[in-house]
């Protein structure tokens, strides 16, 4: 196989899904109508769904076949990054059917339009199940599944899997706890644990960039890297959403489950084989490096004026107005083994921030002895996940004519080398490897235990403390507590 060959192979597998039926619960809700759908249909577009294929969305409400078509096909049109024409929508939404069912009652109506269903798209039996549901059904449903016989055993030819929506547990013990039901009814390979950081272009591409270019993995060591920092900015306050994330907060919203998983991916081994066992084997072992979280503070937004728009504190919402919820965490660990012993990460997440951006900044440290000690500027490996995609490297060139010297970037830009409409949504790339039965984009058990224990002890301390008065900042502002969990003489990129 040749090495352009090979690269293909890290960034898709399959080139068609399998045939199978796709069952939707929640078919009604907001993440279909924002998200599912318009990832499938652009699926479809692309030629990436097989042609034996049909999808079955559940709902509570009463609905037609027809009735819920025509409600897909408004949404695709409002949602969709891919609109397609009258016709592909048609011939697409001809592939869907809805069934009302109460999740908490009885499934034979399930059982009954997939034995109807199945045969006539020869789809052989092969079920992916999509639970966009709320957490309280994560358990409810596969059971339920598991009785009316809808679950394949462990070694049949068919496959019935199933995509489990974040959040996957609320801290340790609850995660343990639905871990523990959820391995009573089914096995680890059909549980697809979805995070759609997972599914970001540029996210995958730290996998590409690192693997496939050997002179750059060779500098993602403690030798040459003074700091790793990953930093996902907001700019946006909380909104009508607050109630939902007051019971959440930043640490649990953002930091335990993406963050973490850029880090993983930022600081694993390459894995011995391209395949999702090998792939989640590197990446638990980074986050079992991870001792503990070395350093942390936390911080809640108080009115401030974001883009010159005055804007209310979090707490000036009645509904939360005594709340001590972290609208912002800030922290520093380090990943003890022989790769990275002695580097710090910092990691930063928060709302009503300055800007928006997610980026990946790697600091590389100073030469031992600088012929040019007037430069400060440091060279950095900067990796952009949104808004705008792509990778830029800050070197050190000289001014023409004098001797003094420019950090200037190397960039590459996604929307530069591809079109734009050639960058699937991050929900396509994960159900398409869900519905091939590729795993390596996907969260594994031991990933996510590991990442809870890790974050476990600071929300049940957090939960016995009060803010404090430093504790708080304008909205439209970096918090200053950040500061803190700086080392001393390191530059910090923000």
């Amino acid at each position: 196989m040749s090495q352009s060959q090979d690269f293909t192979q890290l960034i898709a597998r399959q080139n068609v899904a399998k045939p199978q039926c796709f069952v939707l619960f929640g078919a009604t809700g907001d993440l279909a109508k924002r998200k599912i759908f318009p990832a499938l249909f652009a699926l479809f577009l692309d030629k990436k769904l097989p042609s034996r294929f049909c999808i079955i969305g559940l709902g509570r409400k009463p609905n037609t076949d027809e009735e819920f078509r025509k409600y897909v096909e408004d949404k695709i049109l409002e949602f969709a990054r891919l609109k397609g024409d009258s016709k592909s929508r048609r011939e697409f939404v001809e592939k869907i059917f809805y069934l009302a069912l109460d999740i908490d009652g009885d499934y034979s109506p399930l059982k009954k339009i997939l034995g109807e269903k199945e045969p006539s798209f020869g789809t052989q039996e092969n079920r992916t199940f999509y639970l966009a549901v709320a957490p309280s059904y994560f358990t409810i449903i596969p059971q339920k599944l598991k009785e009316i016989g809808l679950l394949h055993d462990k070694g049949c030819a068919s496959f019935a899997n199933i995509i489990i929506e974040k959040p996957f547990g609320t801290d340790l013990t609850s995660a343990l706890a639905l871990d523990l039901e959820l391995k009573k009814i089914l096995f680890e390979e059909q549980i697809y644990r979805i995070d759609h950081y997972l599914g970001k272009e540029t996210v995958q591409n730290i996998f590409a960039f690192r693997f496939s270019n050997h002179f750059i993995d060779h500098l993602f060591t403690s030798e040459f890297v003074e700091s790793v920092q990953i930093v996902a900015a907001e700019d946006l306050v909380v909104g009508d959403r607050v109630e939902f994330y007051d019971s959440v907060g930043c640490l649990r919203d953002f930091c335990q489950n993406h963050l973490m998983q850029v880090l993983a991916f930022i600081a694993m081994e390459a894995p011995s084989r391209n395949e999702a066992e090998f792939i989640h084997q590197e990446k638990s072992k980074v986050l079992r490096s991870i001792k503990k979280i070395d350093a942390i503070v936390r911080s809640q937004y108080e009115k401030g004026y974001i883009n010159t728009d005055a804007v209310h504190g979090y707490r000036d919402d009645e509904r939360v107005k005594n709340s001590n919820i972290d609208t912002f965490v800030g922290m520093r660990l380090f990943v003890d083994n022989f790769r990275w012993g002695g580097t710090p990460f910092y990691l930063f997440a928060g709302k009503a921030l300055p800007r928006k951006y997610t980026e990946v900044n790697i600091v590389l440290k100073k030469a031992p002895f600088s012929l040019f000690p007037q430069s400060s500027q440091q060279n950095i490996i900067s990796i952009q996940i949104q808004p705008k995609e792509g990778i830029s490297i800050i070197i050190r060139t000289k001014v023409p004519a004098k001797t003094s010297l420019k950090p200037v970037k190397l960039d590459f830009y996604y929307d530069d080398y591809f079109s734009s409409e050639s960058i699937p949504e991050a929900y396509e790339t994960l159900i398409f490897n869900a519905m091939s039965e590729d795993r390596s984009l996907f969260t594994d058990r031991d990933e996510l235990i590991a990442s809870w224990e890790l974050f476990d002890p600071i929300i049940q301390e957090w939960k016995k403390q009060n803010l404090e008065a430093d504790e708080f900042y304008p909205a439209g502002s970096w918090p200053e507590i950040m500061k803190k969990v700086f080392l001393e003489g390191h530059y910090l990129v923000i």
